[in-house]
């Protein structure tokens, strides 16, 4: 699908030195997209352990937190719920007292955030989690883009649940039409360094039927509302990025927090995100 300019931010933090970005692949079985190559695991899960608890933070729940929040509690009226990437918590607290609530986070800063508000963080990842543990209900919210295994991640999710349970998929959609047939490799949600993996839903499908389950709600959304001025500008800079990052970069100038690559964010701009609900039969 093309080349993926080099970036030196990696979740919203400046690297040491900028990092390939390789190219951006459509798989013509199912649609998904992803970059490659990628680090290796270790070297790659070792990048979030030092996020800070500035990073990915909103002052109420967002958009999509309320599209989820509105899923789960039509499906499951309490029970055990797991956040698979936390953070600080904020998800969680939006669910009242009926929910016993558990999370995993890497970010160790985020980690102890989130055990301070009483949530049960039960380790980095899903692979942490005691295989003897079910739950009524696993969120991976903004997750999926990060893993170097997404069916992987998907079938241990989907094992971990009790009969009926459901598992809450929200990330960016690689059915976008701007994504897939505009911008494509230069389209803003790939150039973040941490994005590596982009399921479609037909890739999450098929993971389900595999698993004896069923996809019960799909919704695309538009993950930010910011304004008729707010996204023409953004939309201008996802066109001039798409024509040409260096001059992007040059128009950009060298920002306050010393990026020499482009960082471009279209939040909002697009409805480039989609939400899939996956229950346990």
């Amino acid at each position: 699908m093309g080349a993926i300019p080099a970036s030196d931010m990696f979740a919203g933090r400046i690297r040491p030195s900028p990092a390939p970005g390789g190219w951006l692949w459509r798989c013509p079985g199912c649609d998904s997209l992803f970059r490659h190559p990628v680090p290796a695991e270790e070297d790659y899960l070792s990048l979030y352990e030092s996020v800070d608890c500035g990073v990915w933070q909103a002052g109420a729940l967002r958009k999509d937190q309320k599209l989820v929040h509105a899923a789960v509690t039509r499906y499951i009226g309490g029970g055990r719920i797991l956040d698979v990437g936390c953070f600080t918590g904020q998800l969680l607290c939006g669910f009242d007292a009926s929910y016993e609530k558990f999370g995993v986070e890497p970010a160790v800063t985020a980690a102890e955030s989130a055990k301070k508000k009483g949530i049960h963080v039960l380790g980095a990842t899903l692979d942490d989690v005691p295989d003897e543990m079910r739950f009524d209900c696993i969120l991976s919210i903004d997750v999926v883009e990060h893993l170097l295994d997404p069916a992987r991640f998907f079938r241990r999710a989907l094992d971990l649940l009790n009969p009926r349970g459901l598992l809450v998929i929200s990330t960016g959609n690689p059915g976008s039409f701007a994504w897939r047939y505009v911008f494509k490799s230069r389209f803003w949600y790939v150039t973040n360094a941490e994005h590596v993996s982009f399921p479609s839903k037909k890739f999450i499908d098929g993971i389900a039927r595999e698993m004896s389950s069923s996809v019960v709600e799909t919704t695309n959304f538009r993950y930010d509302d910011p304004g008729l001025l707010r996204r023409s500008v953004k939309f201008a800079g996802q066109v001039v990025y798409a024509v040409s990052p260096r001059l992007y970069n040059l128009i950009r100038g060298r920002g306050g927090d010393g990026s020499r690559f482009p960082s471009i964010y279209s939040l909002g701009v697009f409805s480039d995100h989609h939400l899939i609900a996956v229950q346990r039969p």
